[in-house]
């Protein structure tokens, strides 16, 4: 018996999980495949006690044959075998000189076991149920990876049928049954003209680490035909070998491999691809169609050495140099190659060169201030580079704090900013801080360093700050920093509607309808609405009051024109909130005549402007234009004057998703409704 195969038994050891009770009935599963004019026929008990039984009373076969000429609602079986049983020993020697998993079931099946007696300690009883349910379970597993096995132990059948029998039927249960001992019936249903189930091994998945590959590939519907993989590999993509002696399967017991069927293989170094082709394996023995080719790609194992750090020595002018590689990789290397340069242009043509073992080594700097790089040289003439770094053998002075900060932030909270690299060539990274209060403390908003000019960062917008202070740090290689840059100072977007006004009911005195509110006690209200809508006629008319300090407005009423009226504060962003009482009143010259501009758009990408135009609103004296981008909100972005129709707006941007509408408003501040949506892309 191979090595391999008996490592395997001592695997199955630690799955084998005890049956949880004793049985009385004899349970089986049963599966059958065509194959030429015969079937095949391969059954299992299900636990200990029924293949006991099995061996000494053997199984009943029976077939059913249904065919053009068969009577309707006739079902005749015929008895295959009425004691069917194992072999004897003598007749299992030629197989077992075959087979390894013949040899490891004829020692289960014959091989000496021991006996206990009634009045057995507990632990002996409980050592021969463990070796009951481990000659079981290696019984099975022997039957599953060898037909000819299963035939020998009784537990496979082939059945040479007629020709005339289009349909066949096949039950089988056990022999010699008994008040004591029930059995199950099996039963298996052969059509002559249904096609092969043996299909291809298809969504075969794959991942990568350093050098070990894992394929796998779902268990349905490949388990419910396949028991067994034949797994293949090649280095050209054209000559495959066999991974293993003997069919493989999985016998991990974990969450993923009840859904997948996988396979780990570690490979050797130096090969860019890999290939196999993987075909499933019948318990009778069969073979299903190859998979297609799987391509994997084997990255280099190297990576570049990191985390570099140094310790100077200035009297002796020496600098200890140190770094961190994987041990795991490490016997991949050649060496290390430690190249120093003044500039980063020019490296060293004269490098250092260390064992792969070895983690730091002593310098001497070519000159005070000098770059060091690491070079990882593999055994397969990779090369992997590391990050450089700037040493000084005596460095107390700072770089210059950064300057030109410019930034923006967008209607969602991203902040996006820049600035200008001071001039230090031991220039580090910087750090980002920020307060919501230019005489508060500043806190820090990387979580380390910023190696860029450029950053970007996500601002949260539920609360009611108004604006945000920025300022940076400049930091060398010895982690010497500067003095803090300027304040920058960005408003925030502003989501949160104002508080809402407390609407008083209207009175009307001699043709006056006298509105009254309490004003919202919020500081950012730019105005206030009161909205008219005249249900019977489904107009809506808005008056905007411009005084954002106002809580009180007169106008005059007229009969028969019935409005269901609200009351609005709006702030500086457009957010909106509304008081929560609405009443009914008669009011007159809320209405203007042009209800809905109609508003075209245009790009000019030669003078870099988006160009609106609208229609409508001949009594208009003022203009307003909304703008939003994608998924922000609408905002008022410009105001214009007078009876305009025209607008060329320069603040865009390439690349942004702009959308547009405008209202017009007449000479008694009531507003008409919004014109249409324009969406243009620059």
């Amino acid at each position: 018996m191979n090595v391999k195969y008996i490592c395997f038994i001592i695997i199955l050891l630690y799955l084998v999980e005890p049956l949880r009770s004793q049985t009385r009935k004899v349970e089986l599963d049963l599966i059958t495949e065509k194959t030429g004019d015969s079937v095949l026929l391969r059954w299992a008990p299900k636990n200990y006690k029924s293949w006991q039984w099995s061996k000494n009373k053997g199984w009943v076969i029976e077939r059913a044959c249904l065919s053009d000429t068969t009577p309707s609602g006739v079902l005749q079986y015929r008895q295959l075998s009425t004691g069917y049983t194992h072999r004897p020993k003598e007749q299992w020697r030629s197989l077992v000189e075959k087979s390894d998993a013949a040899a490891i079931a004829a020692q289960l099946m014959f091989g000496e076991s021991f006996e206990i007696s009634a009045d057995a300690s507990l632990d002996l009883m409980m050592t021969k149920y463990k070796e009951d349910q481990m000659r079981f379970a290696f019984a099975m597993t022997s039957a599953d990876r060898d037909y000819n096995t299963a035939r020998m132990m009784g537990l496979g059948y082939t059945d040479q049928s007629p020709e005339n029998c289009q349909v066949l039927i096949y039950r089988i249960y056990a022999a010699g049954q008994d008040s004591v001992m029930a059995s199950d019936t099996a039963y298996s249903v052969i059509n002559r003209n249904d096609p092969d189930r043996k299909i291809k091994i298809y969504s075969i998945k794959q991942k990568v680490s350093d050098t070990a590959v894992l394929l796998y590939w779902p268990r349905v519907p490949f388990g419910q035909t396949y028991s067994f993989f034949d797994i293949r590999r090649s280095m050209d993509g054209q000559h495959f070998s066999a991974m293993h002696q003997t069919p493989y399967v999985s016998l991990e017991n974990t969450d993923f491999s009840k859904e997948y069927f996988h396979f780990n293989d570690r490979l050797v170094s130096g090969t860019d691809s890999v290939y196999y082709i993987i075909r499933g394996i019948t318990p009778f023995g069969t073979y299903g169609p190859w998979s297609d080719t799987i391509v994997v790609d084997i990255p280099s194992p190297l990576v570049q050495p990191d985390r570099l750090s140094y310790i100077t020595n200035d009297n002796e002018n020496t600098v200890i140099l140190r770094w961190e590689y994987p041990e795991r990789i490490q016997h991949y290397l050649e060496s290390f190659k430690i190249y120093q340069s003044v500039s980063l242009a020019a490296p060293s043509e004269k490098p250092v060169v260390v064992r792969p073992e070895k983690r730091q080594v002593k310098l001497q700097p070519e000159t005070p201030e000098t770059y060091i790089m690491i070079e990882a040289q593999g055994k397969d003439k990779n090369r992997k580079l590391s990050t450089p770094i700037f040493i000084q053998l005596s460095d107390s002075i700072p770089p210059e704090a950064p300057t030109g900060l410019n930034g923006t932030i967008d209607t969602t909270g991203l902040l996006q900013m820049h600035w200008k690299n001071p001039d230090a060539a031991d220039l580090y990274g910087f750090k980002v801080y920020s307060a919501y209060d230019p005489n508060a403390e500043f806190s820090q908003l990387t979580n380390g360093f910023v190696h860029d000019t450029a950053w970007k960062h996500q601002f949260s917008l539920k609360h009611l700050n108004r604006f945000v202070y920025i300022k940076l740090k400049a930091y060398d290689v010895r982690f010497n920093h500067s003095e803090f840059s300027k304040v920058l100072k960005l408003s925030l977007p502003d989501t949160i509607p104002p508080s809402p006004p407390v609407f008083f009911r209207p009175l009307i005195e001699e043709n006056q309808v006298h509105f009254k509110w309490k004003p919202s006690g919020s500081g950012d209200v730019a105005h206030y609405i009161i909205i008219g809508h005249n249900e019977k006629q489904n107009i809506q008319d808005t008056l905007v009051l411009e005084d954002s300090n106002a809580n009180e407005f007169h106008m005059q009423s007229a009969k028969n024109q019935n409005y269901n009226v609200a009351l609005a504060a709006t702030d500086s962003s457009g957010n909106v909130a509304y008081a929560r009482n609405r009443f009914q009143v008669n009011l007159k010259n809320l209405h203007q005549q042009n209800r809905k501009p109609v508003l075209e758009a245009e790009a000019n990408y030669r003078s870099g402007t988006i160009v609106l135009s609208w229609k409508g609103g001949a009594n208009s004296t003022k203009t307003l234009i909304y703008r939003r981008t994608d998924n922000g909100l609408m905002r008022l972005h410009k105001t214009l004057h007078g009876h305009q129709t025209r607008f060329s707006d320069k603040q865009v941007s390439v690349g942004a998703h702009y959308i547009y509408r405008v209202q017009m408003e007449n000479t008694q501040h009531t507003r008409s409704q919004m014109s249409n949506e324009i969406s243009l892309k620059f």
